[in-house]
């Protein structure tokens, strides 16, 4: 009988080495050509499961518990991994190391975009594809020249040099650009889309031009743009805005070529988002990145043999919680809110500048959130953070306020804090996690995402996927 076992043990071991061995083969024999990487900016683990199941909430009618099969497509995905985040000087990450972290294979210090800890530039694996033919497309709602965007295609010592940012996207010649506007055109004033035209790039800022432009290098601009030169969040948009699907869906048709393309698409107003603890605004642009992630997945039907998808995130935003008190968890009650935390607060302030009282101010409230029922504790809490947000904005030199807001303004924090909590979810923050984060896969590939990753393996598992088996 223990001979059987050993034996078995060593059929089962051999076997297992087989398969791993088959894989790797598999890699090579079937030509990866096409790279989908998505990016939810903030999109913890806990972030996806609540957009998933708020969405099965709405689809089914069932809005007290969870459904048989997930909602997302990106959930859905055969290849499942957890990933940790950490940059070189901390535990706690930003999005310019973790982009970079992702783009080049190095953990490098917070704040830098595409250098090492001496400054000295590391090659990115755009670079590297585009040395081999391949098409590149970088596709965000944020701005352009945005953190994780910029990781792509930029090298600086500094995430705020916006200006020589966005002249290293316009030199980077890559084919296709779609986002919101430019940070540095607004905090430079100056007019982006004719430098960008003078550097060759036909810009789009129409749905009919999206859908016909066939130029060699597109910059896709949306119509409006607000806050830093970013795309309304899905709970704003209006039916000019563009999406995240039709930038895919445009970049497919512009990209698709005999020697490959990479993409990455950037959810990145999912952390802007979670920094006001806005759970519904969080939920939408979820959602919206997903339809994108369908757009991949279509055309990942007609290339099974050559295509890869990775969704992933840089990092969690916001310590979210899937429950509050009493074991309760209803993410469908975020149904009721009108618009984003970003749209609430200009509301907000106008009223102040027009003489409203903390009363009007409360009424807007409750209607910004479909509620008519207010507590007299949760009015208390709205006073208090009123109060705070009245009295200037806060600083270091506030300890307990600042841990509590960072720089954020506090009446806004606390009336959507108040709106999860209704629905069952709890905010430890208003600013990035250590917490690690989800990796799904799908394609050629897509076995080397499963189980505990750095977040460097991004960059390593791709480069080693399109050079052959051995690793960098």
């Amino acid at each position: 009988m223990l001979m059987y076992l050993v034996t078995k043990k060593i059929i089962l071991a051999f076997l297992s080495i087989c398969l791993s061995v088959s894989l790797c083969l598999a890699g090579q024999h079937n030509e990866l050509k096409y790279i989908f990487l998505f990016i939810g900016d903030g999109m913890g683990t806990n972030q996806r499961l609540t957009a998933d199941y708020y969405k099965q909430a709405i689809d089914t009618g069932n809005a007290k518990k969870v459904g048989d099969k997930l909602s997302l497509s990106m959930n859905k995905l055969p290849v499942h991994g957890i990933m940790t985040t950490h940059p070189s000087d901390a535990y706690i990450t930003d999005s310019a190391a973790a982009g970079t972290a992702m783009a080049c294979g190095q953990r490098v210090r917070r704040l830098t975009l595409g250098v090492d800890d001496t400054n000295k530039p590391i090659k990115n694996i755009t670079e590297i594809l585009r040395h081999k033919g391949w098409k590149i497309g970088i596709l965000t709602t944020t701005a352009i020249d945005h953190s994780t965007p910029a990781a792509f295609y930029a090298h600086q010592s500094d995430r705020g040099k916006y200006y020589e940012i966005f002249q290293q996207m316009l030199s980077s010649g890559f084919e296709y650009f779609a986002s919101g506007y430019s940070i540095a055109a607004i905090n430079d004033n100056f007019n982006a889309f004719e430098l960008a035209e003078k550097a060759g790039y036909k810009v789009c800022r129409k749905r009919d031009e999206l859908k016909t432009v066939s130029d060699d290098k597109v910059w896709v601009c949306n119509p409006n743009w607000g806050k830093a030169g970013a795309m309304p969040f899905n709970s704003d948009r209006t039916k000019i805005d563009f999406t995240l699907a039709e930038y895919v869906e445009n970049g497919i048709r512009l990209l698709t070529n005999d020697k490959g393309f990479f993409m990455m698409i950037e959810g990145g107003k999912i952390d802007w988002a979670c920094h006001h603890n806005d759970a519904y605004s969080m939920v939408s642009d979820i959602i919206g990145m997903d339809q994108a992630v369908d757009m991949a997945l279509n055309f990942y039907h007609k290339h099974l043999n050559e295509t890869l998808i990775i969704v992933t995130a840089d990092h969690e935003t916001g310590g979210m919680a899937m429950g509050g008190r009493n074991d309760y968890f209803r993410p469908a009650k975020l149904k009721g809110q009108i618009g984003s935390a970003e749209r609430f607060e200009i509301e907000i302030e106008k009223m102040k500048e027009k003489g409203a009282d903390f009363n009007k101010i409360v009424d807007k409230t409750e209607k910004w959130f479909g509620i008519e029922d207010l507590t007299e504790y949760e009015i208390n809490d709205l006073k208090t953070a009123y109060e705070l947000s009245s009295a200037g904005e806060i600083d270091e030199s506030m300890p307990k306020e600042y841990r509590k807001y960072a720089q954020k303004n506090p009446y806004t924090v606390t009336a959507f804090r108040i709106f999860s909590e209704r629905a069952g979810i709890s905010w430890g923050s208003v600013t990035h996690t250590a917490t690690p984060v989800m990796v799904t896969a799908i394609g050629i590939g897509a076995e080397r995402f499963c189980g505990l990753l750095d977040i460097t393996e991004i960059y390593s598992q791709i480069f080693s996927l399109v050079n052959g088996c051995d690793s960098k």
